[in-house]
């Protein structure tokens, strides 16, 4: 493909763009939001416009809006190894007729590997269209005929078996005509063959075929049990002995043995007649080896998980029903319900292509290790089913804790070093369900018991858990449609300088009003959101609330405040999360020097990767601080590394100032060393009057809790605002 990213600029510009700009293919530019950046004579001959018109706009005005997700998903699909695509959409052209254009794209990117521009070469292919529209055309008549012809077929086929049947009855009308039956017997695609006490008589051509044969001669005077497989004799015998004169035996399946060995699936019908004035039997073969293996084919992945190979939901609730019918309370099975801890870490950051690889690897191993005796199955997901028949539960407790040592080994699966854990949970029949559904469910709640527990551990079911489990499960199963709903709202706790008790920022704190429950703690949700993944899009949500409202009261003409938001790890870790930031400052318009983004400790657990985002968020102007300070893994060396604004001390710390200063030696050496490394110190949990002057005792300034305000509605702070006179 043509470069056209030099703009042809170099010595041989003109030269380039001579060419370029009398070729019949159509070429143009255009950045990543489709605007058109150049076009050659071809591509506004096309079109019937000028470049001037052209340039500036953008491509996708120029084609039908049907055709537009399919081209801009096509554009999604470059990276750095993809750089060409090659795809086709129609177009109206400049004579007003829709024709189609096959292009080709290249992706042009810059050093940081992101991509700058899309170069383009068109090639009008209405005319390989259309000849693709007559071929198929012709196909679809063809195909019609073909069909035709062979309803035709099947009817003169079922015909030719009922004329059969009833000249079987007239034996002088057959013995008139058998010449000319025969050659039509011979001419029929079903294999046809005659015995009279089991010797073959007569045979066509098509039963000689069908037995790997060469001449119908091969069978007469043979046994027919000679060619069928020894498991269905009884079978055919019993068939034969209850053959009635007067009534045709119903369709029946065998095994046909052909000549080379092998075995072939039929179905044969049978029915009592004279032949050269002997009672004889007629019967009708078809093969059918097809149609059995597609059978067999469905019922596999009906029952089966295509990518693990394991039994699925759908065989193991055929299992409980096989189960469940033999009704033997004294025959214990144990139910273990393992899912992989954090598999959607996997998914999200290795792609799923990686994760379905990671499953198949968990699943052989899985298998080696409970071996022949129990059945695996996938459940679906991340998510496998251990079913183990007459054990105890301590051999049951043996096995998962076997399940666990086993998942410390890592997967190494294309040069990446995986480990995961396992969460399981574990439930006993007839002592916790007789049902499979019931059992399922226990055993679920079982798990999600390990999960709180620490994950990496199995728990049995426990009665108990039934309420607190559901709740749970209704909680989360809320929360994907809380967004949807409008069921969060956002409350801001005022902060204040605790010298001047003048009002100077909030932080924006999130209520869940639950239709059932009412208002959800954030202490309940949270976790639920974090675990499900759902905090990114409300994390998301909180952050563009709470920048917007801060716009809504710069606006109002009240002064302008910090506004600080809380930001989950799991949020602070994803992939997208700056981009994200810089997003919603771009799109409510808001000074990023009066955002202020709360992070826990926690962060420190991988300090490179944090200071880098901390970093980028610093770059933009946004301020940073370090919540519930004092809790979690921070220190003086720590703290000098990070570029955070403010610590803010947890109210744990605060609750522990006594009225008479003695004991609280905590809160002072935060205090000083937030001082020392010039930063701000908030505190946070206020609630006693003798709290503030030790704070502001020990050169500590800004609080919030309860004695100074609880969170509010934007109403209320409305008020707060027409009270107090802000000065900086």
């Amino acid at each position: 493909m043509i470069n056209l990213r030099r703009g042809f600029k170099d010595e041989n510009g003109e030269q380039y763009r001579s060419i370029v700009e009398n070729m019949d293919e159509l070429i143009c530019k255009f950045l990543p939001d489709t605007t058109l950046i150049f076009v050659n004579n071809a591509y506004c001959d096309y079109f019937n416009k000028r470049a001037s018109e052209l340039i500036g706009t953008k491509f996708l005005e120029l084609i039908p809006k049907t055709h537009h997700m399919f081209v801009m998903e096509k554009l999604k699909s470059f990276n750095i190894n993809n750089h060409t695509i090659t795809y086709e959409h129609s177009v109206v052209n400049a004579k007003g007729k829709t024709s189609w254009i096959k292009w080709t794209d290249k992706a042009i990117f810059d050093e940081n590997d992101n991509i700058i521009e899309f170069q383009s070469i068109g090639t009008d292919i209405t005319h390989l269209k259309k000849k693709e529209e007559n071929l198929q055309n012709e196909y679809n008549e063809i195909e019609l005929e073909v069909r035709k012809r062979t309803k035709d077929l099947e009817e003169s086929n079922n015909k030719l078996e009922k004329e059969i049947k009833r000249k079987t009855i007239m034996e002088k009308e057959l013995r008139d005509s058998e010449e000319r039956y025969r050659k039509i017997v011979e001419l029929s695609p079903n294999g046809i063959f005659i015995h009279i006490e089991r010797k073959i008589v007569f045979a066509n051509s098509s039963i000689t075929k069908l037995l790997g044969g060469e001449e119908p001669e091969e069978l007469i005077g043979k046994n027919i049990l000679s060619f069928i497989h020894r498991d269905y004799h009884s079978k055919v015998e019993s068939r034969l002995s209850n053959l009635n004169i007067n009534k045709d035996m119903p369709l029946a399946k065998y095994k046909f043995i052909k000549v080379d060995g092998k075995t072939i699936d039929v179905e044969v019908t049978t029915t009592f007649f004279t032949y050269q004035g002997k009672p004889a039997i007629f019967s009708i073969a078809r093969d059918i080896s097809h149609r059995i293996e597609s059978e067999k084919q469905i019922k596999y992945m009906a029952y089966y998980d295509t990518l693990t190979e394991l039994p699925n939901r759908h065989f193991l609730n055929h299992y409980f029903e096989e189960i469940i019918k033999k009704d033997d309370r004294k025959q214990t099975l144990a139910v273990m319900f393992i899912d992989l801890d954090r598999f959607k870490i996997i998914n999200d950051t290795l792609g799923h292509t990686f994760g379905d690889m990671v499953l198949k690897q968990v699943s052989r191993r899985l298998v080696k290790y409970i071996g022949k005796d129990h059945t695996i199955c996938r459940h679906g997901g991340d998510e496998f089913i251990i079913l183990m028949s007459n054990v105890s539960k301590e051999k049951t407790s043996q096995m998962a804790e076997g399940i666990i040592s086993e998942f410390t080994k890592e997967f190494i699966i294309e040069n990446h070093k995986i480990f995961i854990s396992p969460s399981i949970g574990i439930s006993l029949y007839p002592f916790d369900g007789h049902d499979g559904e019931t059992l399922i469910k226990c055993a679920d709640m079982a798990m999600y018991l390990a999960k709180e527990k620490g994950r990496n551990n199995y728990q049995f079911y426990i009665s108990n858990l039934s309420q607190r489990a559901c709740k749970k499960m209704y909680l989360e199963n809320g929360l994907r449609k809380a967004l949807e709903n409008n069921e969060f709202t956002l409350y801001y706790q005022p902060q204040f300088n605790l010298s001047t008790e003048k009002f100077i920022g909030v932080e924006a704190l999130i209520r869940w009003e639950h239709p059932d429950f009412g208002i959800v703690s954030p202490m309940e949700f949270i976790p639920l959101a974090e675990e499900s993944g759902l905090i990114i899009p409300i994390g998301k949500w909180i952050l563009e609330n709470a920048c917007r409202q801060n716009k809504i009261w710069e606006e109002a003409g009240f002064p302008q405040i910090n506004i600080a938001v809380n930001i989950s790890p799991v949020q602070f870790k994803s992939k997208d999360f700056v981009k994200m930031v810089e997003g919603v400052l771009k799109d409510t318009n808001i000074d990023p020097k009066y955002l202020e983004l709360e992070i826990t400790e926690s962060i420190m657990q991988n300090m490179e990767d944090s200071i880098l985002i901390l970093n980028k968020l610093k770059n933009i102007g946004i301020k940073v601080s370090i919540d519930d300070f004092g809790t979690g893994y921070s220190s003086l060396s720590v703290l000098q590394n990070l570029p955070i604004d403010t610590l803010k001390i947890d109210q744990s710390f605060i609750n522990d100032i006594k009225e008479d200063f003695n004991i609280s030696p905590i809160v002072k050496t935060i205090i000083d060393m937030g001082n020392n490394l010039n930063l701000n110190i908030i505190a946070e949990g206020i609630e006693r009057e003798y709290q503030i002057e030790y704070l502001k005792e020990n050169k500590c300034f800004i609080g919030q809790g309860y004695l100074l305000s609880k969170p509010l509605s934007v109403e209320k702070i409305n008020d707060i605002f027409k009270k107090f006179i802000y000065k900086g």
